[in-house]
């Protein structure tokens, strides 16, 4: 080879780094951060059941019926003392 190809072989690197960046950053700019933003707002702000938010089940009182089971919550033992202390 000679010092001329060389030199021409390395010409096109730079080119090709800067082509990378401009492919990452439209990705980036025009894609990837406007499909989060929409994601967001759609996941906290639209829809119904927001994330995080849990429906609780219904508590049980002595007498209840447990539908899945069918049993009954019995009552609670009577203690001779005044509250746990």
């Amino acid at each position: 080879k000679t010092p001329i190809a060389s030199k021409h072989q390395h010409q096109h690197l730079p080119m090709a780094a800067f082509r990378l960046y401009r492919a990452g950053s439209f990705a980036l700019t025009r894609v990837l951060i406007p499909a989060w933003i929409a994601h967001y707002y759609v996941k906290y702000h639209v829809s119904q059941m927001p994330y995080g938010i849990v429906n609780l089940k219904p508590r049980l009182f002595p007498g209840d019926v447990v539908a899945e089971t069918g049993e009954v919550i019995p009552d609670l033992p009577e203690s001779g003392a005044h509250g746990h202390h």
